[in-house]
């Protein structure tokens, strides 16, 4: 995994903010990486409850790094089904 989100909350710390992160566990093999989460608003006239709140990516945002290993699987609703 790359180390990108240490190293763009360690440039923003003189700003005073940081990345919106989350740990995401990986059951299989016990692995935890930590993603960026991406937060989603609804658009005029879209209740909130009708959507998911965050959204995180499978690939770096800074580097295009694949956050999961060759034979990792992405546990989503379509592939736990």
């Amino acid at each position: 995994m790359c180390e990108c989100i240490s190293r763009v909350n360690d440039s923003l710390k003189d700003k005073g903010v940081y990345l919106d992160t989350t740990c995401l566990i990986n059951f299989t093999d016990n692995k935890i990486t930590e993603v960026v989460r991406i937060r989603l608003l609804p658009r005029e006239g879209r209740r909130k409850r009708d959507m998911p709140s965050i959204m995180s990516p499978d690939f770096c945002p800074f580097c295009g790094e694949n956050r999961h290993a060759e034979n990792d699987t992405p546990t989503t609703q379509e592939s736990a089904s």
